[in-house]
């Protein structure tokens, strides 16, 4: 198998290999074409083993879930301005002033997902997007690390759909405590 192909396991339990192609007129941007399996479902690039979830308002154990490479989740489109989008927030938890959401809204018209600290953050703050098919494996994009006091960071964001099985949660890491809020 090629460094760029992934494995996928459907909900029926087969297992297709996900090949990385070039977008038609994009440089930077690709998209996963599957087998006809697969076809108008949302792929996510790699998946991990999982301990246990947590219940909104808990402490996350991150010990189960290993971050991804950096190039697991680095073709995903980057929150940024000038990009289309309508964002509804999902608060995963504010400690002090700072604020940790997950945040749904279309970039250019497509429905993504990601994770966003923001409000009196402070150096070595964290948020990261846990991103599941359903099952009990996940992939963990990031940790993204606020570099100075007051900085905002958001991590790429997962394309998602009405009605897909994909689902995400954000969660961030402050005064030494993770948390993450409930699968969306």
């Amino acid at each position: 198998m090629r460094e760029k192909d992934r494995d996928l396991t459907t909900r029926s339990g087969s297992v297709a290999t996900l090949t990385a192609a070039p977008r038609r007129g994009s440089r930077s941007i690709r998209r996963y074409v599957a087998p006809a399996l697969l076809t108008g479902t949302v792929l996510v690039l790699a998946a991990v083993p999982a301990g246990g979830a947590t219940a909104a308002g808990t402490a996350a154990r991150t010990s189960s879930a290993r971050p991804a490479s950096p190039a697991d989740c680095a073709n995903w489109w980057k929150p940024g301005p000038g990009f289309d989008f309508v964002a509804h927030w999902h608060r995963a938890g504010t400690t002090s002033a700072r604020r940790v959401q997950l945040r749904v809204g279309r970039i250019n018209g497509i429905q993504h997902g990601w994770a966003h600290i923001g409000r009196e953050t402070k150096r070595g703050d964290a948020v990261w997007m846990d991103v599941t098919r359903g099952g009990g494996r996940w992939l963990q994009c990031g940790p993204f690390v606020v570099t100075a006091d007051g900085q905002e960071v958001s991590t790429p964001a997962a394309r998602t759909e009405k009605g897909s099985s994909l689902r995400f949660r954000a969660c961030s890491r402050t005064d030494g405590k993770t948390f993450c809020n409930q699968w969306w």
